[in-house]
């Protein structure tokens, strides 16, 4: 696990879940203000097969465990599975231009 103050990447396989479903949460966090917590960097998701992946970097496990008090709400009320994360420390992070 990556240190307090160490950026991690934050793996969220979601089977069963499709695109509208996954706009429906971005939606209610936009609402709710949370759509550019402090702390996190970049945020991805994708359609794939079976289901949505979404990969996260934070500036620490501290950023994201404070997002995630408030999100937990949000999916629960949205019926959005709980998945658990794959978390890595950060390596690299080289920017394009």
């Amino acid at each position: 696990m990556a240190g307090e103050n160490q950026k991690i990447v934050v793996v969220l396989d979601i089977p069963g879940q499709n695109e509208d479903q996954q706009n429906q949460v971005n939606e209610a966090v936009e609402e709710a203000g949370l759509g550019k917590p402090e702390g996190r960097l970049y945020h991805v998701s994708c359609v794939k097969e079976g289901g949505i992946m979404v990969v996260e970097v934070w500036e620490s496990d501290d950023h994201r465990n404070r997002f995630l008090h408030n999100l937990m709400p949000i999916l629960h009320k949205l019926g959005f599975p709980l998945t658990e994360p794959e978390i890595y420390p950060v390596q690299t992070i080289i920017s394009g231009s």
